[in-house]
């Protein structure tokens, strides 16, 4: 009852928000900590497997983690449910750059069979392969997202996205840009709110950029841009005027995906 009632409180302040408040969220990592190591014996392996899990879900705001789980894995013994040194392994490389310091336990963890050898290594290459993104200033990539270079405003996009929830003080900014004047700025500023908040329903940032890409010069973006909204389905019946014009395209295929998307909308 114990460990439900754990599970229960970890699935809630997740929910709550917790990754906004540095202090909540220091207390959230150091719980997840005393339910993984369970120094009283009391709490099931299920358990212990989600609280690792869980602090895999907060990703690099779980650095302070970083010690705790070294030392987990230094002094796994073979009686040790593998796995959970697995959850912990794979934990580790979802927090990304700042678990580096762990990097020598994770080789040690390695050599105890071929499974862990497996996801060791990748967890490893997680960590020396994570984007530079985490180290970049997100006010800087901010500014990079009003540059003149649609490069530069590209790249910034993709960086904010790769930050997942930490990108959160740039979405009215990356909304903004879901009218840049270039088709891939838009797109990726589009996967950049989706990915700092995954939770989010497709609805109508999606439709505004699939309605301009369906005036894009290019036939290849408009294609995509009418498959995109007959996926959507009944959610982009705001773009319905603008597919009925795309009915009309003078690109074949985009005329008659336009026609296949406008049948789905208005199923």
């Amino acid at each position: 009852m114990r460990g439900k009632l754990i599970a229960g409180l970890i699935v809630f302040l997740l929910g709550a928000g917790i990754a906004g408040a540095q202090e909540a969220q220091a207390k959230l990592v150091r719980e997840l900590l005393e339910v993984l190591r369970d120094y009283s014996g009391t709490r099931s392996l299920w358990v212990r497997r989600q609280a690792a899990e869980t602090l895999g879900k907060l990703g690099p705001a779980a650095a302070d983690a970083v010690p705790a789980l070294a030392r987990f894995l230094d002094d796994s013994k073979d009686k040790d449910s593998e796995l959970l040194d697995e959850a912990v392994v794979r934990t580790l490389g979802k927090i990304g750059r700042a678990a580096r310091p762990a990097i020598p336990s994770l080789v040690r963890i390695g050599r105890r069979n071929f499974d862990l050898e497996q996801e060791a290594g990748a967890a490893i290459d997680r960590i020396l392969l994570t984007p530079e993104s985490e180290a970049e200033d997100v006010p800087t990539l901010m500014k990079n997202l009003r540059e003149r270079d649609a490069s530069v405003r590209l790249r910034a996009a993709k960086l904010l996205g790769n930050l997942g929830p930490a990108g959160k003080p740039a979405v009215s900014l990356l909304t903004e840009a879901l009218k840049d004047t270039d088709p891939d700025v838009r797109r990726m500023a589009l996967q950049a709110l989706r990915k700092i908040d995954p939770t989010a329903k497709p609805g109508e940032p999606e439709v505004g950029v699939f309605v301009r890409d369906l005036k894009d010069p290019d036939p290849s973006v408009r294609l995509r841009a009418a498959k995109s909204l007959g996926r959507l389905g009944p959610a982009a019946e705001p773009a319905l005027p603008a597919l009925l014009e795309a009915g009309q395209d003078e690109d074949p295929d985009v005329r008659r995906v336009a026609l296949d998307a406008l049948a789905k909308i208005q199923r």
